[in-house]
């Protein structure tokens, strides 16, 4: 008589263990804000994306615009200005001193950042179970199997976000770098930042609360 072997994985029910992972894909860090900054909330801001594609450009200061509009603020893109573009220094500060802003929101791009995580490799053992049909018995063997490490790498794509006074020269109000994980386009940059900036700024009473309908 032949030995049977036959495989416990092959037998045994599959029991599967769901892993929970949360990851955020987009956040606010090293943020500071002016404690001693008391004239707000803010009524009227410009918006200004540093971008040499002059799309993204505008893609950015809409989202922007779009975003702090909901907050009871006049919010003006740079663009609709200074269309050719991204205006200088002293287009800027005329700009704001004839517009009347109370401030204005610079956006730069800071460096893209790689991320890289490895997990180590692994072994797992499979019990073999034979039959020994003389015997009438089971013997129990396993089997090695080793699982290389493996690596992977996601990019962060950074932004730094300087609130400036208009009113006071030089006066930073508020200071953040917003940072996604993975995008797939300008428009997620642009989206998830957008999103979080306002309510940071409400948060410390630098611009006015949702305007409730």
């Amino acid at each position: 008589m032949g030995r049977i072997q036959i495989r416990l994985g092959m037998l045994a029910a599959i029991v599967s263990l769901t892993l929970i992972v949360s990851c955020e894909s987009s956040r606010l860090s090293n943020i500071w804000w002016d404690r001693s900054f008391t004239s707000g909330p803010l009524t009227k801001i410009m918006v200004i994306a540093v971008k040499r594609n002059a799309i993204h450009r505008r893609i950015w200061e809409d989202g922007l615009a779009d975003e702090l509009s909901k907050h009871s603020l006049v919010v003006t893109p740079s663009y609709r200005t200074f269309p050719t573009d991204v205006p200088d220094t002293g287009q800027v500060s005329a700009a704001l001193r004839e517009g009347k802003f109370d401030a204005v929101l610079v956006v730069t791009k800071l460096p893209t950042q790689t991320l890289t995580s490895t997990e180590p490799g692994y072994t797992t053992r499979t019990p073999v179970y034979a039959y020994n049909a003389w015997r009438n018995s089971y013997s129990v063997s396993y089997d090695r199997e080793y699982h290389s490490p493996t690596t992977d790498t996601s990019r962060v794509v950074r932004h730094q976000i300087d609130l400036w006074s208009a009113i006071e020269t030089g006066r930073l109000i508020w200071s953040g770098i917003g940072e996604v994980l993975d995008p797939s386009s300008v428009q997620d940059v642009k989206s998830e930042i957008s999103q979080l900036i306002a309510p940071e700024l409400e948060l410390h009473g630098i611009i006015p609360p949702v305007k409730k309908h």
